[in-house]
Formats: C-alpha cells, structure tokens, sequence
C-alpha cells in the first residue's frame, strides 16, 4: 500500500475551518497524526448553531488557537508529497479552497481521492446478496476485483457509505466529528476499500474505471474527485 494522507475538517459554518486532523498512512497502517482547533477568525455570530451541535466545538474553544494562515506550512508539506483522501471529499475540499480563497494563500497542484466513493466501489449496495468470491490480491480481470468486494468484507453490504455506518461495518473505533478520529477512520476505510477491489495501492486503485482524481490547482479550480 502507498503512502496517502487522511484529512478530515469541521467547519464554523460552510466553507470555514474551525478544526484539522491529519493522519499519514503508509504500507496501510498510520505512521504519523496532527490535530488541532483553527481560529477562523470570524465574529461568533456568523458561527452556524447546526455546526455547532454537530461537533461541539464552539467561538470560546478557538480563542487563541493558530489561524488556517499558521498551520498551512505544515498542511501544504502534505498536500504537496502526498494524495489526500477524505470521506465525502467534496465537502472537505471544498474547505480547503475556501480557506486558500479566503486567507489569499498559494497552493501546488493538490491531487485528491475520496474514500466515499471508495466505498461504493468495494461494497455496492445492489450486491446484497451476490455470491462470495476468492481474493485474486490485485490480478485478474476487472469482474475480479469487483468479485473481491464481496470476498473482502462482511457477507451483506452496508445500509449506505457514510463513514459512521462504514466504521461499524468495518469494526472501526469511531468518535463522530471528532477531525482526527474521522481522518483515521477515512484512512482506515481507505486502505480497506482498497483491498477488498483487489488492488495493492490506493494509485491502482484509482485505475478503476469508476473513480476519477480529484485536483485543486494553483488557480483554485476543484475538479470532482467521482464519477458517483
């Protein structure tokens, strides 16, 4: 499994950053993880109230925490060296060009997948039912690997791909809008996905007919990451 960064953000209201978590997966396993609460440095008042109920987080928790402005250095080293992957990763995407957008900041060529759409792929809900099938460990014909979606998990698909439902369908420890534990479970979900298409690494993975990187390029132009 190649090396990938797990991102996963909750937001002051749409578009804002009020926390990051990062995990740094290679070989399939988590080398490295950063979290912290971000200042969006926007009046409480324009602070979303559904936000807010979702994630705890509220205006007093941020006073004096980094700014998105701090913390890029060490987010573009990142986003620079490695694919991210989110779970839903047009929302999460959508953040980060927000805040470029917002704090004038420049960016490389930022390449990214979505482990939502990963998903999908590997456990299609129309399969329920499908016959089980040996792991053919990345070889084979495309019907193969799709085969191996079913050899790779449970023996029924789960209800939707939401990374809650995934966590539990995969036997993930998951503390809910937490930023770092959804990254690790966006990581975990990944590497998963990943296995059970019969693949080796996230790169060839994306080879599959039905996923598309995602890009956000100097200019801020977000191209979507699924053909779903």
């Amino acid at each position: 499994m190649d090396s990938f960064v797990a991102i996963d953000f909750e937001t002051a209201r749409w578009g804002v950053a009020c926390a990051v978590g990062l995990v740094h997966f290679e070989n399939g396993k988590p080398i490295d993880e950063r979290y912290t609460l971000i200042d969006p440095r926007i009046s409480p008042r324009r602070w979303d109230a559904g936000a807010i109920r979702v994630h705890g987080i509220t205006p007093a928790d941020v006073i004096g925490q980094p700014t998105f402005t701090d913390i890029w250095p060490e987010l573009v080293h990142y986003a620079a060296c490695y694919p991210l992957v989110a779970h839903n990763a047009n929302f999460d995407m959508g953040v980060l060009r927000g805040e470029l957008e917002r704090a004038n900041l420049q960016t490389p060529t930022v390449r990214y997948g979505c482990s939502m759409a990963l998903a999908r792929n590997a456990w299609p809900k129309s399969r329920r039912g499908a016959p089980r099938a040996k792991t053919y460990a990345g070889a084979g014909t495309e019907a193969d690997r799709e085969a191996d979606a079913q050899a790779a998990a449970p023996a029924d698909p789960p209800d939707n791909h939401k990374l809650d439902t995934l966590s539990s369908y995969l036997s993930i420890d998951l503390d809910h809008h937490n930023a770092l534990s959804d990254a690790i479970a966006c990581g975990m979900i990944t590497v998963a996905a990943v296995q059970a298409l019969g693949y080796n690494t996230l790169a060839a993975a994306y080879e599959h007919p039905r996923l598309n990187w995602g890009e956000i390029s100097p200019e801020l132009t977000a191209v979507a990451s699924s053909k779903w």
